[in-house]
């Protein structure tokens, strides 16, 4: 299990997302970033309404977290999206650099998506 932190240009703005790939190699974004980027006007209230449930985890109710080093800040209550959360949070998006972005995260992040969500 990792966490990894990338940073990442979108339309000249640098962001940072952190990533998790849990025991089973799933990938899980942090989902207040992924709102902000979309500019969700609230991020937590958009995530917990647009996001199903079983799309989104605690970062608390990951097994075995105790072990990756997380930043010093870091909340055990941070919500993590799996890619179907994220593609939740993308066409719910009314801003017109959704489809921009989807397009940029597959391709930013290839290597951390399965292949039969591309």
């Amino acid at each position: 299990m990792t966490l990894v932190s990338k940073p990442s240009i979108l339309n000249g703005m640098k962001h940072n997302i952190h990533l998790f790939l849990d025991e089973e190699n799933n990938v899980w974004f942090k989902a207040e970033e992924i709102a902000i980027i979309l500019e969700y006007k609230n991020p937590k209230r958009a995530i917990s309404i647009i996001v199903d449930k079983k799309d989104q985890k605690e970062w608390s109710r990951f097994p075995s977290t105790t072990h990756v080093a997380t930043p010093s800040n870091w909340q055990t209550q941070t919500i993590f999206i799996n890619i179907h959360g994220l593609t939740q949070l993308t066409m719910k998006c009314n801003n017109p650099k959704a489809k921009m972005f989807k397009r940029w995260v597959f391709k930013e992040f290839s290597p951390f998506i399965p292949k039969d969500v591309h």
